[in-house]
């Protein structure tokens, strides 16, 4: 309960400061400070089979701290809620291999090893397309067509994102999930048999509450992932 109150009261405090008139030189600056708060005062967890392979079970180094480890949360939380304004240092960061945090694929249980680099780009990810890749079938969606992916498609590498960011930069955040989601639709709609009906029927709706509220998604999971360490 101790750790929620200390969090909750980052993240106002955090949020207050972030309120404060912009200006280029100041943002950068911040966005730079938390980018590298990104980076864990841990050690990475390791893994019986190895780093690369990963697996369902990881073991901590000995001093591993929960409580130190929650910079990184609070530090990737406050970057989501700058939204665009964070995306082009985001990007920047995309090859910063300092370890950040241990995740979990959430449909499998499957754990990795991030990279402050990695975590850079799935908060722009999970914001651009925050309903994810995974269709709506009646049974297990692994093994069955994913739902067209627009990073993948167009910010597939740091080159791809700078031109992606530089052609969209004018746009707010409900802007770009509204072109998204619209092209999700597009492209489905080239492939009927790969999708059921509910999967149609699903982004339609994700679209007409986006319309409706007039704001953007701002929770979102691209990767249906889970924080472990």
């Amino acid at each position: 309960m101790r750790l929620l109150v200390c969090f909750l009261l980052t993240t106002f405090l955090a949020s207050v400061l972030f309120a404060e008139e912009r200006t280029p030189a100041t943002t950068s600056k911040k966005v730079a400070a938390l980018i590298d708060q990104l980076a864990s005062p841990n050690p990475p967890p390791t893994f019986p089979g190895g780093e690369k392979n990963g697996g369902p079970d990881y073991i901590l180094p000995a001093g591993f701290s929960r409580v130190k480890q929650m910079q990184v949360y609070e530090a990737c939380h406050q970057l989501k809620t700058l939204g665009p304004l964070a995306f082009p240092y985001l990007i920047k960061s995309w090859n910063d291999k300092r370890h950040s945090m241990t995740l979990s694929v959430g449909i499998n249980g499957y754990c990795f090893n991030a990279s402050v680099g990695e975590i850079c780009k799935r908060i722009i990810f999970d914001q651009l397309q925050p309903y994810g890749t995974l269709p709506e079938f009646d049974d297990d969606p692994r093994g069955k067509p994913h739902r067209p992916s627009y990073p993948a498609q167009f910010l597939a590498t740091p080159k791809d994102a700078r031109k992606w960011y530089e052609e969209h930069k004018n746009k707010t955040l409900f802007e770009m999930q509204l072109m998204i989601v619209e092209w999700v639709i597009e492209q489905e709609s080239k492939s009927p048999t790969n999708f059921l009906e509910k999967e149609h029927k699903e982004v339609r709706r994700i679209r007409d509450q986006l319309k409706k509220a007039a704001k953007p998604i701002d929770r979102g999971n691209y990767y249906s992932e889970d924080t472990e360490a």
